[in-house]
């Protein structure tokens, strides 16, 4: 298990974002982490045919893990 990501990882959301399209399993990419009040990732998740951003948000490092 990995403890803590870095910029520019790649990870895996376990929970997704329903209420914007994103499901469980989709692959993003660290874009920050925050590590104050708590640890925080701000993640994006891409169109892999266009390269347009989907969406980008915060999630915490319960919500995401390495791909296979």
């Amino acid at each position: 298990m990995v403890d803590r990501f870095s910029t520019f990882d790649v990870v895996v959301l376990r929970r997704g974002v329903p209420e914007e399209g994103i499901a469980p399993g989709t692959r993003a990419a660290v874009i920050d982490v925050h590590t104050e009040p708590s640890l925080a990732y701000e993640v994006e998740v891409v169109d892999e045919q266009s390269g347009k951003t989907l969406w980008w948000g915060p999630v915490g490092p319960e919500d995401v893990e390495p791909p296979d």
